[in-house]
């Protein structure tokens, strides 16, 4: 009897030692997907907890598409884990525009297609500017990105900051300038198209010596060195 009862606790000794883990673990934190893990063997302890939804925070808006793209963030690892598109309503938000000058510089690309082709730079005076060519690499015009009547710099090109934009002008050709002003004006104001934009640019022409205002936008034709140029601001 005692060699039976011998024998067994020999063979649930040896499954003991068969199946039982010696390891010294070394635990890895939990992630959001993953539960307390042993780096040494494995073995896991608990659940993995989960992501934890963030508020939803604007990220990319489309100009061309007139879109904002919202994007919702763990707040924990980042992850991203619900992204939202919404048509725009207007392209002002607290006295300044939404877009960066890099944003409403690509928005021009768009709508032109080639026929004019817009590209940062900055003046001498470190002003930002989108410099403006035609197809035949004639330079049409400049717009200078300005923000409380200052100028942007560089440094602005990706900042929502500007709330004014001065558009002026190296060719004599007003049809040149009536075509780029049109896809200047209707990127602004979202509420235009091209015929609506050609009789606001045509309103703003016949207000010159004054300003004509719009749609929470101010429009001025000045003269600088007996060149026009044009002034959008935010109200």
């Amino acid at each position: 009897m005692k060699r039976i009862i011998s024998t067994l606790l020999l063979l649930v000794l040896c499954c003991t030692l068969l199946t039982g883990c010696f390891c010294k673990h070394e635990w890895q934190d939990a992630t959001c997907t993953t539960p307390t893990t042993c780096s040494l063997c494995g073995k896991t302890e608990g659940e993995a907890p989960g992501h934890m939804a963030g508020d939803m925070v604007t990220g990319e808006i489309d100009l061309a598409a007139k879109t904002s793209t919202s994007y919702q963030n763990c707040k924990i690892c980042g992850t991203s884990l619900h992204s939202e598109v919404t048509d725009l309503t207007t392209f002002l938000d607290g006295g300044k525009f939404i877009f960066s000058p890099n944003q409403y510089n690509d928005a021009m690309n768009t709508y032109f297609g080639g026929e004019y082709i817009f590209e940062i730079d900055t003046l001498d005076s470190g002003a930002l500017i989108s410099m403006i060519s035609d197809a035949n690499g004639g330079v049409t015009g400049a717009i200078m990105y300005l923000a409380n009547g200052d100028s942007l710099t560089i440094d602005d090109a990706d900042s929502p900051a500007c709330d004014s934009l001065l558009s002026y002008w190296y060719t004599d050709d007003n049809a040149q300038i009536i075509d780029v002003m049109t896809g200047i004006l209707m990127g602004c104001d979202i509420n235009l198209n091209e015929e609506t934009a050609l009789n606001t640019l045509s309103a703003i022409i016949d207000a010159y010596g004054s300003s004509y205002s719009s749609n929470g936008l101010s429009y001025e034709v000045t003269l600088n060195d007996n060149d026009f140029v044009f002034l959008i601001s935010v109200d």
